[in-house]
């Protein structure tokens, strides 16, 4: 936020100087559209959780903010500002590209320790999507000025012919090699980095990402589509190599695909379940694990499908997610404001049209607007989009041709510029709290993990009205008030954090208070929801067997046990393993009674 205030200080004084040349388009109506629809989800389909949906649209502000800047700027100055910003991110995908190869050399730690290269970002999922969408316009670039390569070397060859400098370098070769040689030469950089990286990242959604984003460019800027009409031998070896890298790509990771599935399937019927105002902005998580469980409740379900099942923490399809969060018809929005926005950059002739493709498909299979560098980097395409929309191609650079923008969206200009400085001042305090709150927080989670849980409990407790829309500061906090004895207060927190979370842990320690109150049908009632939110685990049975068993009821324990070892387990995991063996002990000890 402060570093998008910062930007959108000039961003928004060059807006209010130049209301003739900022436009509004197709993509900006339904961009508030959808923006009206979300605000509105937040009061009707949130009910109870509106807080946390409050929340999590003050959360997504920064973007709306930085989204109308990058708008401006490019509507003001569109083509010396687009040159600028494609330089930009070029630098930005070779600075991760080289940390990415730092981290495969040993000079850099990775950011997980299950994957050796990661850049900046936390899995290489993310990453492989944020090289990929960055590759699109910057390969796509230098790619439509490769001639300039061949260019270059002209001068120098008539220098060594005898030509004095001064006729080589002069004022018009200098802004050549200013303007032209040098972005040509760091978006072909950036491209062969990027190339270095990006199959080591092994995210199947950014190389299909890319592939769209150079299929497109080639269909457009190489007529490839008219040339291969007539070339029925070239057509039918696609036929067969496109469905075998598709079948490679799935059978890569099979399990993982096969989880994606998996996880649109339950977030279809989370749609299905409130298709016209949705759950509401920041429970989607919850809907999720809601329905997960009436999933695998309400019927028996194939061996893969319980295998795969998880509680996964984005929801792996933004399109979906914007379904689950505000209804159907956000869904139908978010797909239209992705394809206007690269249908504006392409009739604009902007190389970022196949960034904003790239970064359509790769939505569709990952999270990439929970993770913020990609956040952002989403947000900047969609601004340069809406910034497109002045006749005359702006991003092309035909600007003298442009009409002056019609007096009802100089006076919208005007309104969205006051309505987003208005919105900032007043929640000029709350990112600044959030941030102090969440230090706080991250720095006291040691205490837990020693177990001093009434030092990390003084702690917790004051950092709720500023964190009480995060699940894991929910847990944190339930959790230490669980292992404090205060056992009424730790489910009304956990209760909280369970709305808007599809982990089934909340659930387990929801039983566990409820058995410590005596209330063992309720305390049942939860370990078998958290079975069904993900039947692959062993935890919530091991629970309900232990307490059928405190309780006198060996039948259903002994029950309980032999379901526990009818499941498959991972050998090489050990807390697994020690599951598996309470439950061979129940067993032992009924057959020596």
């Amino acid at each position: 936020m402060r570093y998008t205030s910062l930007l959108s200080v000039p961003a928004l004084s060059l807006s209010l100087l130049s209301l003739k040349k900022v436009r509004w388009g197709p993509t900006d109506l339904l961009l508030l559209l959808m923006a009206g629809t979300y605000s509105l989800s937040a009061y009707i389909g949130a009910g109870a959780r509106s807080e946390v949906s409050k929340a999590a649209l003050e959360e997504v502000f920064p973007y709306v903010l930085l989204w109308f800047s990058i708008k401006a700027l490019s509507s003001v100055n569109g083509r010396g500002w687009n040159t600028f910003l494609r330089s930009v991110l070029c630098i930005w995908l070779m600075t991760e590209s080289v940390n990415g190869l730092s981290q495969v050399f040993g000079h850099r730690p990775s950011g997980h320790a299950g994957f050796g290269m990661t850049g900046s970002f936390s899995n290489p999922g993310p990453y492989g999507g944020f090289i990929a969408v960055l590759m699109s316009v910057s390969a796509s670039y230098a790619l439509r000025h490769r001639h300039l390569m061949g260019l270059i070397s002209k001068p120098f060859l008539k220098g060594i012919a005898g030509i004095r400098p001064g006729q080589i370098y002069g004022s018009a070769y200098l802004r050549w090699i200013l303007l032209r040689f040098i972005p040509f030469a760091i978006a072909s950089a950036a491209a062969v980095l990027g190339f270095m990286v990006l199959p080591a990242t092994r995210s199947r959604a950014g190389w299909l990402a890319l592939c769209v984003a150079l299929l497109l460019y080639a269909c457009r800027e190489t007529h490839l589509w008219s040339r291969l009409r007539y070339r029925r031998v070239a057509v039918a070896v696609l036929a067969v190599v496109i469905p075998a890298a598709a079948g490679g790509g799935f059978m890569l990771k099979k399990d993982s695909a096969l989880g994606r599935l998996h996880i649109w399937n339950v977030e279809i019927r989370a749609v299905a379940s409130l298709p016209l105002t949705g759950h509401g902005p920041g429970t989607a998580l919850g809907a999720y694990g809601k329905t997960q469980e009436a999933y695998f409740r309400s019927a028996e379900r194939e061996a893969w499908e319980k295998r795969v099942a998880g509680c996964p923490e984005y929801a792996f399809n933004e399109y979906l997610k914007a379904g689950i969060e505000a209804g159907l018809p956000d869904l139908v929005l978010a797909v239209c404001i992705a394809a206007f926005s690269v249908s504006a950059l392409m009739k604009s002739g902007s190389f970022f049209a196949y960034g904003a493709a790239a970064s359509a498909v790769f939505a569709f299979f990952s999270y990439p607007l929970s993770v913020q560098p990609l956040a952002m980097l989403y947000t900047i395409l969609l601004g340069v989009s809406c910034g497109a929309a002045r006749p005359g191609g702006l991003c092309a650079g035909v600007e003298s041709q442009a009409k002056p923008a019609p007096l009802w969206m100089r006076a919208s200009t005007v309104l969205m510029a006051a309505t987003l400085g208005i919105v900032a001042f007043q929640l000029r305090d709350t990112y600044p709290d959030r941030k102090a709150a969440m230090d706080v927080w991250s720095s006291t989670r040691y205490l837990s993990g020693m177990e001093l849980y009434e030092d990390s409990l003084e702690e917790l407790e004051g950092l709720y009205p500023e964190l009480f829309w995060n699940y894991r500061y929910l847990y944190d906090y339930g959790y230490a008030l669980h292992k404090t004895g205060d056992y009424a207060g730790s489910n009304e927190i956990l209760q909280e954090g369970a709305a808007i979370s599809s982990d089934p842990m909340f659930h387990n320690i929801i039983g566990k208070n409820f058995e410590a109150l005596g209330d063992n049908d309720a305390a049942e009632g939860e370990y078998v929801k958290a079975h069904n939110m993900v039947p692959c685990r062993l935890y919530p049975l091991v629970l309900l067997m232990e307490m059928y068993s405190k309780t006198g009821n060996e039948t259903e324990a002994l029950e309980v046990a032999e379901r526990i070892l009818e499941m498959p387990v991972n050998h090489r995991n050990r807390t697994m393993m020690e599951l598996r063996e309470k439950a061979e002990e129940e067993l032992f000890e009924n057959d020596m009674k």
